[in-house]
């Protein structure tokens, strides 16, 4: 997978917002592998199985192709723009596709929920009051 475009946006304290955009050259090798395994498996009356043109492909299953190929994009993609902003969700995400066409980069936003950050203060040097329990070598 070429270069990550990965922007993360704060909408609150423990809500991201993760724009990530793959490359077109991703995309476009997504397609077709994705129309390939299409037409090894499409049955269509008057060609033999594996034979059926692609443009018959694209005009009959194009929109499962389309949810396919998101999937794989977006299951590919996901954990590596992670990684890259550093982020650790502790929800699963939601998925919104923004753009998904041939020849263009694939844009997608995953809304997720983080750990909030906070910072402990005032800890140090505190005395805690306890008692103090002996135990015999008889018990």
């Amino acid at each position: 997978m070429e270069e990550l475009k990965v922007a993360v946006e704060e909408p609150d304290a423990v809500t991201r917002s993760v724009t990530v955009e793959v490359a077109a050259a991703d995309v476009d090798a997504r397609f077709a592998d994705m129309l390939k395994q299409y037409r090894r498996k499409a049955v269509q009356p008057g060609f033999r199985k594996g034979h059926v043109p692609a443009d018959l492909i694209r005009r009959m299953y194009w929109g499962d192709v389309t949810a396919d190929v998101a999937r794989g994009l977006i299951g590919d993609s996901f954990e590596p723009a992670l990684e890259k902003s550093a982020l650790h969700p502790v929800s699963e995400p939601e998925f919104e596709i923004r753009t998904l066409e041939e020849h263009q980069p694939f844009t997608y936003v995953a809304k997720l929920e983080v750990r909030p950050g906070f910072e402990l203060a005032g800890y140090v040097g505190l005395e805690v009051a306890g008692e103090s329990i002996e135990v015999a070598d008889e018990e």
